[in-house]
């Protein structure tokens, strides 16, 4: 699996990469502290699975995510920032996943183990 993940924060980025490879052990990950980088780079190359800052420079994590997807349509996105402020956002552009930071690696694995509802349907 390919894992994206962006915050444009370094300290955070770097705490976030180091718990995704904890439990992603054998998967590809990159990191960018610039989301337009990660665009280009989604442009590019496949993107399974996208970690994203909501806030961040030059644009934010929902205009990252619409244009990851124009080019990786079935990209898991999991959000990952400081507060439950944009968790009505977050669902309505069908996000996998919302973690508030300080994330965990338990945090992580139980995003995994998240199901939508849909599923039970």
């Amino acid at each position: 699996m390919n894992i994206m993940v962006v915050d444009s924060n370094k300290q955070h980025l770097d705490d976030l990469v180091t718990k995704i490879q904890m439990v992603f052990k054998n998967d590809t990950i990159v990191s960018f502290t610039d989301p337009l980088l990660a665009v280009k780079h989604a442009f590019n190359c496949q993107v399974d699975q996208l970690y994203t800052e909501v806030l961040m420079r030059r644009i934010d994590g929902f205009m990252l995510v619409l244009r990851v997807r124009k080019c990786n349509p079935m990209v898991n996105v999991i959000f990952v920032t400081e507060s439950d402020h944009y968790i009505q956002e977050a669902t309505a552009i069908c996000a996998e996943g919302y973690l508030i930071k300080p994330v965990t690696v338990k945090k992580l694995e139980e995003c995994l183990e998240w199901q939508p509802m849909d599923d039970y349907l």
